[in-house]
């Protein structure tokens, strides 16, 4: 096989399909107006090497026939697929523009039966198949007439969709720009493509060496994930399989896989969610010990031929139930990034508890601590799979914990987490029960934060405006006003808004006006300013400025005043008559008894014994 050949040569001839141990389709802009301008400063008596494209003849396929006489052999894509692919997207949004230019329909259709697909006994046969994931939604909505804006499932096939209403909102502007000198340009890309573009072919002989060439290959390019090396190496070891239920086991990890991806993308998640679903699942089921975790090479190292020789049953049944438990675990972690999206909780009927949960998550969140207790999480879940309420319960005490260990005593964000990785081993497993890990997490939260500790801390006079929590337990207050009723403040945007503009010092930061001179020494400026009886979120803080309490307070229904606020706690402020140290600290008094009943745990005598912890945060 000659190694350097153009688009039209290596479509010769050939049909290509994506194997299942591949990544779905990845590139996205960048790599897309990369080739577009690769295009475009090609100039026409020139040609431009694109890539490498390494192939493997697939032997189960044998050669096919087309309706036009045609003999097509099958070859399995090791790598070159994102090129390959996103070159066929490119191509059939060519010739559905040339499809509308008055005498070049037959010219359309060639390029489609060339490049984008045959047919085989009147049905469409793809010239490109993409892996299991994407394949049914490539070909009728990519490839096809089908010109509709279509909902997509997984992250691969909004990606696919993506480069096609790229490539044709390229072509549609190039049209426009050009006018009548578009026919001539689009002949000119389409022939850079066909036969200008150069590709490094090589033909992989031997099937053993797919994986190995594989791997290397992809070291390049936009890295696999952990998650998408784990799928390839678990598709990899059911296929070596000497014993039934092979094929049944890739089939039921393509479905987990699926499963997966549609379940992260229901639930907005990044890349970064994909490794910490995998590495929290496995701290639960295999290895709480996280200083031995290595993404896939810890699967690898598991799950293989040479540790599972002459026991390939074994290996069969080990695999499953570690894919189920995955699928498991995805299921929980989805609910934990995302508690409202469609299909959350499922099985959830009473509505109180379910707002509960999706309450209590979104605090956890909002706090933004929480990759220490994602395995506790799914250990419970799945232990404890009809019963909710555990899991509700646990919830509130972990926000407890988040708040009180990593906010108030501003301990690193793995403090504890060896332990908390122990007990959602432990749990999951039934070596203890979810009260032990109630009483476990309980006493943790205690050593890093003493109720003595905690309580001196609350009625100390500090910078609390400078403090990193402050918006979540100014925001928390809000709640605890609202009693269930509305808060009109979204956190996002409080969490987005500078302190500045969404923290109002009641007593302004520059007292100038003769309200606050009158009522105030030095001294007690000095004291009260930053600390936080003194402190309120608000939608516009430059709106009360450094006006008298007076007229901050105004009346209701005005807007622009504490009393005509939406919010709850600036109404309440409007409750105080005046504004002096007095009040002041009446307010700081209310403010630290309601944080310490908030976030109380009743103290225990209890021994710990504290494992030592990573030395890198691993928040999320």
């Amino acid at each position: 096989m000659q190694h350097l050949q153009s688009v039209q040569d290596i479509f010769q001839h050939k049909l290509f399909r994506i194997p299942d141990y591949q990544r779905g389709y990845a590139w996205e802009e960048d790599q897309w107006l990369d080739l577009l301008e690769d295009l475009e400063l090609l100039e026409d008596d020139q040609e431009h090497y694109t890539g490498t494209l390494v192939i493997h003849e697939a032997h189960d396929e044998g050669d096919i026939n087309d309706d036009e006489g045609s003999t097509l052999r099958v070859y399995d894509v090791v790598d070159g697929q994102q090129r390959l692919t996103t070159l066929s997207i490119l191509l059939h949004e060519i010739s559905f523009q040339f499809s509308g230019i008055e005498g070049k329909k037959s010219f359309a259709d060639g390029i489609l039966k060339k490049y984008i697909a045959t047919t085989k006994n009147d049905d469409t046969l793809p010239k490109l198949s993409l892996n299991r994931d994407t394949n049914v939604f490539y070909k009728t909505h990519i490839i096809s007439t089908n010109r509709a804006v279509t909902p997509t499932k997984i992250a691969s096939e909004q990606r696919l969709l993506d480069a096609k209403h790229h490539f044709s909102q390229y072509l549609a502007n190039k049209s426009e720009e050009l006018g009548e000198h578009y026919l001539t340009w689009l002949n000119k890309t389409y022939t850079k493509i066909s036969n200008k573009m150069k590709l490094t072919v090589y033909l992989v002989p031997k099937a053993t060496d797919v994986g190995v060439i594989f791997e290397v290959m992809n070291n390049r390019g936009k890295k696999l994930t952990e998650m998408e090396k784990t799928k390839n190496y678990l598709l990899y070891l059911s296929s070596k399989l000497t014993c039934d239920g092979g094929k049944e086991l890739g089939e039921d990890i393509n479905r987990t896989w699926t499963y997966i991806y549609e379940s992260l993308m229901s639930a907005d998640a990044s890349d970064s969610d994909e490794n910490q679903l995998l590495r929290s699942s496995w701290l639960m089921y295999h290895n709480y010990n996280s200083k031995q975790w290595d993404g896939s090479n810890s699967i690898k190292t598991v799950y293989n031929l040479k540790g599972y020789q002459g026991r390939h049953p074994q290996l069969r049944n080990d695999l499953r139930a570690y894919v189920s438990t995955l699928k498991e675990c995805c299921t929980v972690y989805c609910d934990l990034i995302q508690a409202k999206r469609p299909g959350a909780f499922f099985g959830v009927k009473n509505e109180a508890t379910r707002k509960a949960l999706e309450e209590y998550t979104a605090k956890l969140l909002r706090i933004g601590v929480i990759a220490s207790f994602i395995p506790l999480f799914m250990g419970i879940r799945l232990k404890h799979s009809g019963n909710l309420d555990i899991y509700l319960d646990l919830l509130k005490l972990c926000e407890k914990f988040t708040f009180r260990v990593y906010r108030y005593a501003g301990k690193r964000s793995n403090a504890g987490q060896s332990n908390l990785f122990k007990l959602g081993y432990e749990v999951y497993h039934g070596m203890v029960t979810h009260q032990d890990v109630f009483t476990g997490v309980h006493r943790l939260l205690l050593y890093y934060s003493p109720n003595k500790e905690f309580i001196e801390e609350t009625e100390a006079r500090n910078d609390w405006y400078g403090w990193y929590g402050l918006k979540y337990l100014l925001y928390e207050y809000e709640l605890h006003l609202a009693a269930g009723k509305p808060v009109l403040m979204d956190w996002v945007y409080l969490q987005k808004k500078d302190k500045q503009d969404s923290i109002e010092h009641i007593l302004p930061q520059t007292p100038t006006q003769p309200y606050w001179q009158s009522k105030w020494t030095k001294e007690q400026i000095e004291e009260v300013t930053h600390d936080l009886g003194n402190l309120v979120i608000t939608f516009d803080n430059s709106t009360y400025s450094n006006k008298g309490f007076d007229e901050k307070k105004g009346a209701a229904g005005k807007k622009g005043c504490y009393a005509g606020s939406s919010l709850f706690a600036e109404r309440e402020l409007a409750s105080y008559d005046d504004w002096t140290y007095t009040e002041f600290e009446t307010r700081r008094q209310k403010l630290a008894d309601w944080i310490i009943t908030r976030w109380h745990v009743d103290d225990t005598d209890a021994p710990l014994t504290v494992t030592d912890d990573e030395t890198e945060d691993q928040d999320i």
